[in-house]
């Protein structure tokens, strides 16, 4: 998808919890945002959470994450702003470490947690978002591996994958 003008972006209540972006509070901020900064794409990043950094497990539907009708609003809402949406799903740990983090053994080893689980739960969180941007048309970012490890990690298979279960914009 070609842009057909320039992309003045703001991350709009990055990781926002459950309440938030449905708020008049946000409403307002919303539009304030955009006189104030001439912004024409609007970024809204829900979060998935997992426990800590060796966790395979991602939960979306807590209160620390906002419901699919909260950002499904949150979108319309944008929209009749005139802004394009653009989604960036981002996991994130509870127990507050940061998601560069998120590490497990570079090959599966019996009994510990594995990338390969990992990778399915992202790729479920992150095509969950896909099927929500598709139905009020946002464009789902560009997946970017936040907490990749050095090359050669194994890590850039799975990735891969799940980044190819991911609509590109011209799909949407």
């Amino acid at each position: 998808m070609e842009l057909e003008h320039n992309f003045y972006g703001v991350n709009f209540a990055p990781f926002p919890r459950r309440g938030n972006l449905s708020s008049e509070t946000a409403h307002r901020s919303m539009a304030a945002m955009v006189e104030a900064t001439a912004a024409n794409w609007v970024i809204l990043s829900p979060s998935g959470i997992q426990s800590g950094p060796y966790s395979e497990e991602i939960n979306w539907r807590t209160d620390a994450t906002p419901t699919d009708e909260e950002l499904c609003g949150a979108i319309r809402f944008a929209k009749q702003l005139g802004l394009q949406v653009a989604l960036k799903p981002t996991v994130n740990c509870a127990n507050g470490v940061w998601r560069a983090r998120i590490s497990f053994f570079d090959h599966d080893v019996p009994c510990e947690t594995q990338w390969s689980g990992w990778f399915a739960n992202y790729t479920a969180f992150q095509t969950r978002g896909s099927c929500r941007s598709r139905r009020l048309r946002a464009v789902p970012d560009r997946l970017r591996n936040d907490h990749d490890r050095a090359p050669g990690s194994g890590v850039a298979r799975p990735y891969c994958c799940c980044t190819a279960a991911v609509p590109r914009p011209g799909e949407l």
